[in-house]
């Protein structure tokens, strides 16, 4: 078999006559190791690249023959200083549509959403093959002002052009969903990414006889458009991308809408790599739904908390407000007087009691520093 690498800038990818097989050969793609959560198809995600060498190798990648096409595949482990709970940093959310390069270029931080990995051993096997839209490079130079929505990877510099900062950001498209059954070659020098067989699942269909699976599934799908109503009342992290998504995308299908739900959820990485890897339609749909209420339920949790601390600080507000109006009243009408007040009186009157027995100039000075205080 021949070698899948990719050396110099403009080297083809992999040949040409493997790339041409029968329907049924692997296909061979470069994988792009997922940090933060799985890619999940139909929807646009947003990757941030902060190693320059991958960057760099994406862009050069553009005009090889596969290009356009990447394999996503989200990392066994967690890679150490990175968190994986609701309170960590996460991936982008979904997009409906690509985002315009003042988007892009607002972010001044580029997040870690992939990196480099000792080799294919540490990505799962299931992931998703992604159609490259648009990458763009932390440092945009030379006179691409825009991006271009193309079938390759076309970047906001010329064409023989280096980032001077490291990192960028990639717009894809995941297509499919793809098992890898094989690796051609891992990371070497110059090669930042493995070059791996991988092959289509199959699409799974939503049956439309009245089996009993059939039934489930339209109560699951059911059951999943209440709690996203639900969930879209309260305040939660990406609600906005959340509501249009669903306004550009017809969500009829029950496992469409399952790919989104699962998509803009802050879930564990490992219970959303088992929604993608899930062969079984009804069983996608209950895996989905669980999430869905985890995520209801945290929101919930979440909006009672901030509502406690925002109550109890408006009444301890209150309280102090109402304090110091009726001290001030209290003072205007001389039912009260502070303990400062009483001292100075106390000390005026022993003093008046002293009578010619004080000094004159002693007298004076007390009476100096009395009106002082």
């Amino acid at each position: 078999m021949q070698s899948f690498v990719l050396g110099e800038a403009g080297a083809a990818a992999p040949p040409a006559d493997a790339a041409a097989g029968a329907a049924a050969e692997p296909e061979l793609l470069y994988a792009l190791p997922l940090f933060r959560k799985p890619a999940f198809p139909g929807f646009y995600h947003v990757i941030q690249v902060q190693d320059p060498e991958i960057m760099d190798y994406i862009v050069r990648l553009r005009s090889s023959e596969k290009g356009g096409y990447l394999a996503g595949f989200m990392t066994k482990e967690m890679p150490e200083g990175l968190a994986d709970s609701p309170q960590s940093e996460t991936a982008a959310p979904l997009l409906s549509l690509p985002p315009t390069p003042q988007t892009q270029q607002g972010e001044k931080k580029t997040r870690k959403d992939t990196g480099k990995v000792a080799s294919s051993d540490a990505l799962m096997e299931v992931g998703t093959k992604l159609q490259a839209r648009w990458g763009r490079t932390a440092a945009p130079a030379g006179n691409c002002t825009a991006p271009c929505f193309e079938l390759v990877v076309t970047v906001t510099l010329g064409k023989n052009q280096a980032p001077s900062q490291p990192g960028g950001s990639l717009v894809v498209m995941p297509m499919q969903r793809i098992r890898r059954v094989g690796t051609i070659s891992n990371p070497v020098a110059g090669v930042p990414l493995c070059a791996v067989e991988t092959v289509p699942l199959p699409v799974l269909e939503v049956p439309t006889d009245e089996s009993e699976t059939s039934i489930e599934i339209r109560a699951l799908n059911h059951e999943m458009v209440a709690t996203m109503k639900d969930l879209l009342k309260m305040q939660f992290v990406n609600k906005e991308q959340f509501e249009q998504v669903i306004k550009y995308y017809n969500l009829d299908d029950p496992l469409k809408l399952a790919d989104l739900a699962a998509g803009m959820s802050s879930a564990p990485r490992q219970d959303l790599q088992e929604v993608l890897t899930c062969e079984d339609a009804a069983e996608r749909l209950r895996k989905v739904l669980l999430i869905l209420k985890k995520d209801l339920e945290s929101t919930r949790l979440q909006s009672q908390f901030r509502s406690q601390i925002e109550d109890k600080f408006a009444k301890e507000n209150k309280k102090f407000i109402l304090m110091q109006q009726l001290r001030y009243i209290k003072r205007e009408l001389n039912l009260e007087w502070d303990g400062k007040q009483s001292i100075i009186t106390a000390f005026k009157e022993s003093i008046k009691k002293l009578g010619n027995l004080v000094p004159e100039e002693a007298a004076k000075a007390m009476d100096q520093e009395i009106r002082s205080c």
